[in-house]
C-alpha cells in the first residue's frame, strides 16, 4: 500500500512539472500523462504532445519540415524531461529514448536509470 502512494505522488509531481515544460516553453497544453514504473526503467506516454505548427506542416503536404521541427522540440523537452525524472526520483538517468507521432500526437519515452549512490560514512 505504501509503494502505490509513494508511486502515485511521483506521478502528480512529474506530470506537474511535465506539463509546464510543454505549457510555458511550447505554450502547449497536454492531454494526459501515463506512466509505468518497472524496475530500474520509467516509460513515459505523453498524448497531445504535438503543436499546432507542427500539425498544420503536416497536413499540408510538409512532413519532412514538421518531422525536422518535432525533433528540435524532442532535443530540447527531453533533455529537460531527463533533468526533471533524475531531479524528482533522485536518480541516474543513463539512457532516455523517446519518439514522437505527429499523426497520433503521442510522444513516449523510455528513462532507464540507477539509483545514485551515497557516499559511505567512513568515507566522507
Amino acid at each position: 500500500m505504501k509503494r502505490s502512494l509513494v508511486i502515485t505522488k511521483l506521478e502528480s509531481v512529474l506530470s506537474t512539472r511535465i506539463k509546464e515544460i510543454y505549457e510555458a516553453r511550447l505554450k502547449q497544453p497536454l492531454n494526459s500523462i501515463g506512466y509505468h514504473l518497472f524496475n530500474k526503467t520509467l516509460v513515459i506516454v505523453i498524448e497531445g504532445s504535438v503543436t499546432q505548427v507542427e500539425q498544420f506542416l503536416n497536413e499540408n503536404e510538409r512532413q519532412q519540415l514538421a518531422q525536422k521541427v518535432r525533433d528540435e522540440i524532442d532535443n530540447l523537452v527531453n533533455s529537460q524531461i531527463k533533468k526533471t525524472i533524475e531531479e524528482i526520483m533522485d536518480v541516474s538517468v543513463i539512457d532516455f529514448l523517446s519518439d514522437t507521432t505527429i499523426d497520433s500526437n503521442y510522444s513516449a519515452a523510455i528513462a532507464i536509470f540507477e539509483l545514485k549512490t551515497s557516499p559511505s560514512p567512513d568515507n566522507g
